[in-house]
């Protein structure tokens, strides 16, 4: 288990914006985020990756895992895979468009 903090007490001087996904079983979920990641995931939308419902019904299922197997909170648990599918795909993006990430490539890309 882990001990989550909010957002606001881990980088008070950021932009937060709040925004509604939605999940499966037709529920949408309300999620704050630093608005770089909201914006990297406008940029993710443009080019050739999965819709916006279909990354957070990935993010769910492993969210829901996450909860069982390490006994996270689902609410942490949704946020944080959230944040780092936006941030991995992020990076993937940069070195397969310009060509200035430092990771590997086939690495980056979350299925």
């Amino acid at each position: 288990m882990t001990s989550y903090r909010s957002p606001k007490d881990r980088c008070p001087e950021a932009r937060y914006v709040s925004r509604a996904l939605a999940c499966s079983g037709g529920l949408s979920r309300i999620v704050v985020l630093e608005s770089w990641y909201w914006d990297k995931l406008e940029i993710l939308l443009a080019v050739d990756t999965p819709r916006e419902r279909d990354i957070a019904r990935f993010c769910q299922h492993l969210a829901e895992r996450a909860v069982v197997e390490e006994g996270w909170r689902f609410e942490d648990a949704f946020q944080e895979l959230l944040m780092y599918y936006i941030y991995r795909n992020y990076l993937g993006y940069l070195q397969v468009e310009h060509g200035i990430a430092n990771d590997i490539g086939e690495d980056c890309f979350a299925s």
